[in-house]
């Protein structure tokens, strides 16, 4: 039997069953939760829509909830524009994403988008509420025109997320960003100076410039001879209702041997120039001795109100010295979550751990409630006693009374290890019946997970 001919019994099947299902033999609120329950599965979804017309709008819901484009369907996509555009107005997350490829590949995947924009003006997409970009280089989009299509279609959303963007320098990458004046959420996962050989130019004798805080001049930002003040052109505070700020991924930036100095410029512009009241959720991963001040100061700036933060530090020559020169997690005084992660893999990693120990006698929050650490076996196999003992003091300090929480989650290779000997060394925990392991093995750990 050929395809058409088992799409059309399957389709016959279910109008026959529609003939003698009346609409009226459920009622709509139990429509709606099965619908509901069913949102994660398209193909039912769908198969119900055909069976029941009145399914149909609110199976929308879930079916077109989110749209991704990529290169293996942006031409599917645009044909079915061209037969139908009613479910535009259902969609709530779109992602683009289109992998560094050669420029040919590159043009194409953007010319079609030519053609899909018209569609999106004309029927806005008024209930997109997240959008994400992934694999896509910005600066040959503005070379070539096509960013001002995405910035205009989607400035309104309040949630963005970057993830291996690249940018041509850090002006690029700040112009963008304030084109999104509504964000609530922002998650960075970039890298801001990558060149692929294969696709772009590589100008190593070009100046990527650098940001200056030039404290005498009034506090202006200068980056690469462009002075940008403090206050936006209206003097409204930038993302005033932003809660939620992810740098994920940093390491990226070493694996790639990238310049480090991306990251602590943006650092530095977020710490004059947002504000400090919204944050409630900040994540900094893979932070590097370069970036240390920069991070400071972004804390500083905005910790007043945070009740979450999850951190870590990507490279084991950092010292815990080092980092208390610049770190000061006692302005964060809501605080209820800390979360420290990648602590370490290996007994050399013990540094690290030591670093979190610091860190936790810092803590001044009356609200603290949970703790966190996600680490390899190998690390606290290898403590010593005092190392065991430091740990322990740290966490019955007074400003710790509040736990409700202490979480490990421990990665191994081999053999599941025993809790009991950590359990052990940590008796005055246990006894409150606050601690809790998780063994997870090595290989579900990954090294670029956001």
């Amino acid at each position: 039997m050929s395809s058409s001919s088992s799409k059309r019994t399957a389709l016959q099947a279910a109008q026959s069953v529609g003939c003698w299902l009346p609409n009226q033999i459920l009622p709509p609120e139990l429509c709606d939760i099965i619908i509901d329950f069913l949102h994660a599965d398209r193909a039912s979804l769908m198969s119900c829509s055909l069976v029941c017309k009145s399914w149909l709008p609110a199976s929308r819901l879930h079916l077109w909830d989110s749209l991704k484009l990529a290169p293996c369907n942006i031409d599917g996509f645009f044909i079915l524009l061209s037969y139908s555009s009613t479910f535009l107005p259902y969609i709530q997350n779109v992602e683009i994403e289109n992998a560094f490829t050669k420029l040919a590949h590159y043009e194409k995947f953007w010319t079609r988008w030519d053609n899909i924009i018209p569609y999106f003006s004309t029927r806005r997409l008024d209930n997109v509420s997240s959008f994400r970009l992934s694999k896509v280089s910005w600066g040959l989009l503005h070379d070539m025109k096509w960013s001002s299509s995405i910035l205009h279609t989607f400035s309104d959303v309040r949630a963005l997320h970057l993830s291996n963007v690249s940018f041509d320098n850090n002006l690029q990458v700040i112009q963008f960003l304030r084109s999104f004046p509504r964000l609530e959420d922002l998650s960075i996962a970039i890298c801001f100076s990558f060149v692929d050989d294969e696709l772009f130019l590589n100008d190593e004798d070009e100046d990527s410039g650098a940001m200056i805080i030039d404290e005498a001049d009034g506090g202006a930002v200068v980056i690469e001879d462009e002075i940008l003040p403090f206050a936006c052109a209206d003097d409204t505070p930038l993302w005033p209702s932003l809660s939620t700020l992810h740098f994920t991924q940093g390491h990226l930036f070493d694996v790639f041997g990238l310049n480090l100095s991306s990251r602590q410029e943006i650092f530095l512009w977020m710490a004059y120039f947002l504000p400090a009241p919204a944050i409630r959720d900040l994540v900094l991963y893979s932070v590097t001795t370069a970036e240390l001040e920069s991070c400071g100061r972004l804390l500083h700036a905005i910790g007043g109100n945070i009740e979450t933060l999850t951190i870590s530090f990507l490279t084991i020559f950092t010292l815990a010295s080092q980092i208390s020169e610049y770190i000061d997690l006692s302005c964060l005084m809501s605080l209820r979550s800390l979360h420290f992660r990648q602590v370490g893999w290996e007994a050399c990693d013990c540094a690290k751990l030591s670093t979190a120990f610091m860190l936790l006698l810092q803590i001044r929050s009356p609200f603290i409630q949970s703790l966190s650490f996600s680490l390899g076996v190998g690390v606290l196999d290898s403590l010593s006693g005092d190392q065991w003992e430091s740990l322990a003091e740290a966490l019955v300090s007074p400003y710790l009374s509040g736990l409700q929480t202490i979480k490990f989650s421990i990665y191994y290779h081999e053999q599941v290890p025993s809790e009991e000997l950590y359990r052990s060394r940590l008796a005055d925990c246990d006894s409150k019946e606050i601690l809790h392991f998780e063994f997870l093995p090595a290989q579900n750990s990954c090294l670029f997970a956001e």
